[in-house]
């Protein structure tokens, strides 16, 4: 991730240190690979333009489809040649989305842990109130 960043080493070289940062997210767990992610979809914004579509690339690479909105942004400031192939990444990254439904299984993961926190504060309420449960 060190190396991927702005300034941290010669711009020729960061397109390949984002690639390589994508190949090493895909067999991260969780929480690391939301961070590499989470990297890739700042460096959308990164003034050299080789690193822009090497971390494009590599969020097709790390499978993330939780980034399209970012890659959505990014290509509507791109001339419309450009745009043709982030639109192939967005476009692969809901085909896989598709497939395996890891969006899908994101959004309810979010929702079971939102029932849990609010239950425990119901629960903690309810405690202070000194009210019985309700069911």
């Amino acid at each position: 991730m060190e190396r991927a960043a702005y300034g941290a080493t010669s711009n020729r070289a960061r397109p390949a240190a984002v690639a390589a940062l994508a190949d090493i997210g895909q067999g991260l767990e969780k929480a690391s690979r939301e961070r590499v992610v989470e990297k890739l979809t700042d460096l959308l914004r990164d003034p050299w333009d080789a690193v822009r579509r090497a971390a494009a690339y590599g969020l097709k690479t790390a499978k993330a489809p939780e980034a399209i909105d970012a890659l959505e942004a990014f290509s509507r400031s791109l001339a419309q040649q450009e745009r043709v192939e982030v639109e192939r990444v967005i476009a692969s990254l809901r085909n896989e989305d598709k497939l395996d439904g890891s969006a899908l299984k994101k959004q309810v993961e979010e929702l079971r842990e939102k029932v849990r926190k609010l239950e425990d504060q119901l629960q903690k309420m309810q405690t202070r109130l000194g009210v019985e449960e309700v069911d």
